[in-house]
């Protein structure tokens, strides 16, 4: 199975406040993050994270979060809180690293920034765009659904702190005609102001 999540933050005291998040401590959040995905992530299946692991600057700290994942198999997809991680050491706990990804399956696509993206590769013909980096709650995802504007936040502030499966994410698109920037378009263009604070 392939799954998506982003912006665990790990080791970050401060988001608890920032995103309103309900852990008492960041060592209780670190400890539900890791439980979350290992709960549903099984060691052979395919990990996309979007970015924004963990703010800690220490090399020794991202390999101790990372080896707390059970999954062999997770893509990094660099955020703007992450360091370089590709340092020998670190990289040879990623399956790879990259700033973008695309994903090809079973005939559908997705293309993974840990930035959302306005217009991205064949969305007119319902490519997914997926990523992080606003920390969105559950309405973006349903207010892009019925504008009909095929873009998916998988950070787990949106996700109930868990990650999400690819296959959830296609189904949740399934009903919905893939729109492309005729003109001024609004649903195209759309972000909410409130979901965007976290931009700059």
């Amino acid at each position: 199975m392939i799954w998506l999540t982003a912006d665990g933050h790990f080791g970050h005291e401060n988001i608890i406040k920032y995103e309103h998040r309900p852990f008492s401590s960041v060592e209780e959040m670190d400890r539900i993050l890791i439980r979350n995905i290992n709960d549903l992530v099984g060691p052979d299946d395919e990990l996309w994270y979007l970015g924004d692991f963990t703010m800690e600057r220490n090399f020794g700290y991202v390999r101790d979060y990372r080896e707390q994942i059970l999954c062999h198999n997770i893509h990094f997809i660099r955020g703007n809180h992450d360091r370089d991680f590709s340092q020998a050491g670190v990289f040879s706990s990623w399956a790879d690293y990259a700033e973008i990804g695309r994903l090809a399956r079973d005939g559908y696509m997705a293309c993974l920034s840990h930035y959302p993206y306005l217009s991205w590769n064949r969305m007119l013909y319902g490519t997914i765009m997926c990523h992080g980096h606003i920390h969105s709650q559950p309405e973006y995802n349903a207010r892009n659904r019925a504008m009909g504007v095929r873009r998916y936040d998988v950070g787990v502030d949106a996700n109930n702190f868990r990650p999400v499966a690819l296959e959830d994410i296609v189904e949740f698109f399934a009903d919905t005609e893939p729109i492309g920037y005729e003109g001024d378009d609004e649903r195209f263009l759309s972000f909410d102001v409130e979901d965007t604070s976290n931009l700059l």
